[in-house]
């Protein structure tokens, strides 16, 4: 079996769908979200149980992260 994409959502204005799927999808891994909102960030954080990152920089420097859409 191959190893899960990896992804990483930028904004969950417009990307609250595309982390949806992300999350949804078969080989495919919602890893972290990434939001300057701490309203929106606390809510997807709890919601997927991944870690909301505001600093998108921070985000970047992720090494269990594949893709960031």
């Amino acid at each position: 079996m191959t190893k899960p994409v990896r992804f990483a959502v930028v904004g969950l204005g417009m990307g609250k769908k595309r982390a949806e799927q992300c999350a949804q999808t078969l080989g495919a891994e919602l890893t972290a979200i990434c939001d300057i909102s701490e309203d929106r960030g606390r809510k997807a954080e709890k919601e997927w149980a991944i870690p909301w990152i505001r600093n998108f920089d921070e985000l970047i420097t992720r090494d269990d992260i594949d893709v960031v859409g």
